[in-house]
């Protein structure tokens, strides 16, 4: 028995010193896959659709972020959301602006682009990782002490209890199930704005160009989903049905990452991830219809999180230095520069709603201190690049309908200024003043003032949402009872909406006891 656990246990370090070589072998082979099936050789549709899948989500960047950028403090997690993220962005970028400059949209000209910069990328990884010094691949050296050691004690099923918590595989049960439920609620797919996509991603496939008068010019869901059409040969119709499998599980993987990142609590981040997933407000609709704010909102808050990397940084010290500042500026301003770009070309107005949103934090934490707050900067060249695109009318169209207002009086313009500078000025100065540097965690707060907060929540929140929910479910049920009518879905979102909103502001007194919270506080 002990014989077969070390032959298990070598073959596990086995597979993780080879786990560059195997990653690009994978790489190859699909790409290979993909080939075959652009000239029709005949591909099994699971090995069709496994290479294509797997190349979309993880060429050609992957090597960024695996081999390369070892200095960003992510984990894995983390890594494959900003990797699938980014190749989301190479696709709908080179896709778009290639059309614009005269190439023949097709899946040969895809597949080259991700041949040529995987290769490029991943040459120049190795090169850089071995000029760094870095000793090979190896985690565990065969016929050294730690590999005895690791092929003596090592248990995969120990390893797996200690990565996986039983609340996780709940969660990822939980969203199984969801993706089943969308798969087979409807015969083709859900919503009526689905048939103008298509019909847009059938116009890219067949004639080879993009279509930039079509749906304002926003062509980041259309692209992309070309490029998986082109790849693996699935019916466009097909698409919208299963594209739940995609923005389900992407948005839950960054979700988590972001809530990780903030509560620093595992079930908290699952908690958060399950309410905003199951809720039919806002962002779970949203993520459940073949629509383009889906992916310009997974490529915002991806934007975000590598904001909040930065900065979560900068306000849990009391002094700041100009190393800490700089380090990985160049990488992450990149990156948010990139992704940025292919939110505009997906869905401009969501991506303007969002990064206003977090400009007006930065905008605090700018004022407070320009040294912490030096990410405002990043995001005022994010307006810049928004500006020069808006005057060339590139994949802005969403904002037409405002060139009305460019048309008034300058008189109105002096007014909605200092209209906002009245409103704005007072909120400004309250967050300014609550902001204060260093690393404060709500569960280090002393025994009083933790109990303070506890009792608080136990004789008086909880209680009152308990009478809220009863209140509103009688209410509905007298309405019904007088025949007024009610529609369930409608009374059921208003209950919804009251619930989250009453814990919300609870979370939020609460979360400005944060360190890092006060930056999702003030968001």
């Amino acid at each position: 028995m002990k014989i077969r656990r070390n032959r298990l246990n070598e073959a596990i370090i086995s597979v993780f010193n080879s786990r560059i070589l195997f990653s690009f072998i994978v790489s190859l082979i699909s790409c290979f896959i993909i080939l075959f099936q652009i000239i029709n050789l005949n591909i099994s549709g699971f090995i069709a659709y496994f290479s294509s899948i797997f190349t979309i989500l993880f060429l050609p960047f992957y090597p960024l972020f695996f081999i390369l950028f070892r200095s960003m403090k992510i984990n894995l997690l983390e890594k494959l959301a900003l990797t699938i993220i980014l190749n989301l962005s190479f696709y709908i970028l080179v896709g778009y602006f290639g059309s614009l400059v005269g190439f023949i949209i097709t899946a040969n000209y895809f597949l080259i682009l991700v041949i040529i910069t995987y290769l490029i990328t991943f040459l120049y990884s190795i090169i850089k990782l071995n000029n760094s010094g870095y000793q090979g691949f190896l985690i565990i050296k065969k016929n050294s002490a730690n590999y005895s050691e690791f092929c003596n004690n090592f248990s995969l099923l120990r390893f797996l209890r200690k990565k996986v918590s039983i609340n996780s595989i709940l969660l990822v049960i939980f969203l199984t199930f969801i993706c089943l439920f969308n798969l087979f609620s409807a015969s083709v797919f859900l919503g009526t704005d689905s048939w103008l996509h298509v019909s847009i991603i059938r116009f890219i496939s067949e004639m080879n160009i993009i279509p930039y008068d079509e749906y304002f010019g926003a062509m980041g869901l259309h692209i992309y989903s070309a490029v998986f059409h082109f790849f693996s040969g699935m019916d466009i119709l097909l698409i919208p049905k299963y594209f739940v499998i995609y923005t389900i599980p992407i948005s839950t993987m960054i979700l988590y990452i972001i809530l990780k990142r903030i509560f620093k609590n595992q079930n908290l981040a699952i908690f958060g991830v399950f309410i905003l997933e199951f809720s039919s407000l806002g962002f779970g609709g949203i993520m459940h219809l073949f629509w383009p704010e889906s992916l310009a909102i997974l490529q915002g808050l991806t934007i975000f999180f590598i904001l909040y990397l930065r900065i979560s940084e900068f306000v849990k010290s009391k002094t700041i230095t100009k190393e800490k500042i700089i380090a990985n500026m160049v990488i992450s301003y990149g990156l948010i520069i990139i992704i940025f770009l292919s939110a505009l070309m997906t869905h401009s107005l969501v991506s303007i709603i969002l990064l206003i949103s977090f400009m007006w934090v930065f905008l605090i934490f700018f004022l407070k201190d320009f040294r912490r707050g030096i990410d405002f900067i990043i995001l005022c060249v994010l307006i810049g690049i928004f500006l020069i695109f808006y005057s060339l009318n590139i994949g802005t169209g969403h904002f037409l309908v405002f060139s009305s207002f460019g048309q008034l009086p300058i008189f109105y313009y002096f007014l909605l200024i200092l209209g906002m500078i009245i409103i704005l000025f007072p909120i400004i100065r309250k967050f300014y003043k609550i902001i204060n540097f260093g690393d404060v965690d709500f569960f280090e707060l002393d025994s009083q003032e933790f109990k303070k907060y506890q009792d608080l929540e136990s004789k008086i929140i909880i209680p009152l949402s308990f009478i809220i929910v009863s209140f509103l479910s009688i209410i509905f049920m007298i309405g019904n009872f007088l025949s007024l009518n009610l529609d369930i879905i409608s009374a059921i979102t208003a209950i919804e909406i009251f619930i989250f909103a009453f814990f919300a502001v609870w979370g939020f007194i609460i979360f400005q006891q944060f360190s890092h919270g006060r930056i999702l506080f003030i968001w």
